[in-house]
């Protein structure tokens, strides 16, 4: 049965925007040197999981803080056993670059603009405001609801290794995420990160920095060469040639600054955007005379791990990518950390071993989180994929598998469902990990009632 709550959804329209606008002022990127009890990932996201869960005491859910990992915002039927909505409130560090102000919730032309609006604090919002309308209406449940909130799935999930490991809460019967793509997702690839490190006093590169967060495509590189280069002319033509923006300059002090301009992206589809860090390294080994950049420009400017010769891709999850998502060189020290998504066909000790023989001085593993795949024809994604055709009217679109990695990994019979419609592309529903990240009002109110009939489905399904 479809629920039908356009009505109620237009009744809450107003408090939705105002709840959204409240929560996308806090700034909730982690920050480690503000961590302190109850607040593992630091003020920001500690007042952003206190924020939902006043929200949540204040409409009479019981709620429990779990430690300052997540949120527990729970809607008791008297079931032995839930369903999980698992949203978090964290979000990857504000960047350059806006128009608008990432922090203000602006609503221009039908569309909300700050960083957390389409990932992942609209979507969680919209889940919740979803459970509200499943009371408001009571409808029957035959289990319990559990709508998870946790502070740090951009950095590392530790939120919900926490709450299913330590706490040791059970795992949902059913459950989905609502942080990536509708119609849904049944596999994501493996994500492993990498770094390659080390001491060399290079010839002429005095330093170099980029990045603001491994899983997303950095958008500028800045390297500072020891002394002034004759390399305008050069620059302006590899700029040309591949049609890269940048600035060239010699400085006061005797040394040649050069600022590259990229395109951000998400770290698990890097080949939508540019990576001013590995495009900014191959120009310096074009002309070869920096050791580093000769060693890895050649080697990182690949987003699928040719050049480092791990690419590979499979049947079902498709090829291996790869994102530099942060490079440093500083005081005679340099680091690049890797973010790559693997296919479940291909295998994790073979691509730590071939990444370790490509290495100048030191490389090492950094966490490896394990595909996941779900049955595509199961009982729980076939529902959940006709929930979304009767509400959205999109019977084209198919459920996928990803690079991206989502809570669906940190338990089990989890899938990712939504927010973002592929086929509202040009609405104003944008810029995930990127400046002016916006949510379309109309994609924010159909997300709802997607959710409303999602959850009232799972909630009684054997």
């Amino acid at each position: 049965m479809q629920v039908n709550c356009k009505k109620e959804i237009k009744n809450y329209q107003a408090a939705m925007i105002k709840h959204l606008q409240g929560w996308v002022k806090i700034n909730s990127a982690l920050d480690e040197s503000s961590v302190g009890p109850n607040a593992p990932f630091g003020k920001g996201p500690h007042e952003a999981l206190e924020y939902i869960a006043k929200v949540a005491e204040k409409d009479g859910f019981k709620v429990d803080r779990c430690d300052g990992y997540v949120t527990e915002i729970t809607y008791d039927v008297g079931a032995q056993d839930s369903i999980a909505i698992l949203g978090h409130c964290d979000v990857v560090p504000l960047g350059e670059g806006w128009k608008h102000n990432p922090l203000g919730g602006e609503v221009i032309d039908n569309v909300i603009y700050g960083r957390g609006v389409l990932d992942d604090k609209g979507p969680t919002s919209a889940a919740y405001f979803a459970l509200k309308i499943i009371r408001d209406l009571k409808l029957p449940l035959k289990h319990n609801v559990r709508i998870v909130v946790g502070g740090n799935e951009e950095t590392g999930s530790r939120c919900l290794y926490h709450y299913f490991r330590e706490l040791k809460r059970p795992a949902p019967k059913y459950g989905f995420t609502p942080d990536a793509e509708f119609p849904l997702i049944y596999g994501e690839k493996g994500i492993m990160g990498y770094v390659y490190s080390g001491n060399i006093h290079d010839s002429v590169i005095e330093s170099l920095e980029a990045g603001v967060a491994t899983n997303a495509v950095p958008a500028s590189c800045k390297l500072v060469f020891r002394k002034v280069m004759n390399l305008e002319k050069e620059f302006k033509d590899y700029c040309a040639k591949h049609n890269f923006s940048g600035d060239y300059q010699n400085d006061k002090d005797g040394k040649t600054v050069i600022l590259m301009h990229g395109k951000a992206a998400h770290g698990s589809t890097p080949e939508l955007g540019v990576n001013a860090l590995t495009v900014l390294l191959k120009f310096v080994a074009n002309q070869d005379v920096s050791e580093i950049a000769n060693h890895f420009g050649p080697k990182l400017c690949c987003y699928y791990g040719k050049r480092l010769g791990i690419n590979g891709s499979g049947p079902k999850m498709g090829y291996l990518t790869m994102n530099v998502g942060i490079g440093s060189i500083k005081d005679d020290k340099y680091y690049f950390i890797l973010d790559i998504r693997y296919p479940i066909d291909l295998d994790y000790a073979k691509i730590v071993k071939q990444l370790d023989s490509q290495k100048m001085h030191e490389g090492k593993a950094r966490g490896n989180s394990k595909p996941l795949y779900l049955d595509p024809h199961s009982k729980m994604i076939e529902t959940l994929l006709r929930i979304y055709q009767e509400v959205s009217g999109d019977y084209e679109s198919k459920p996928m598998t990803i690079g991206g990695g989502t809570y669906a990994r940190s338990t089990e019979n989890t899938v990712a469902y939504g927010m973002d419609f592929l086929t509202h592309r040009g609405n104003g529903t944008q810029g995930m990990h990127s400046p002016d990240e916006g949510l379309c009002l109309d994609d924010y109110w159909q997300g709802c009632e997607i959710y409303v009939n999602a959850i009232y489905e799972l909630g009684n399904l054997d």
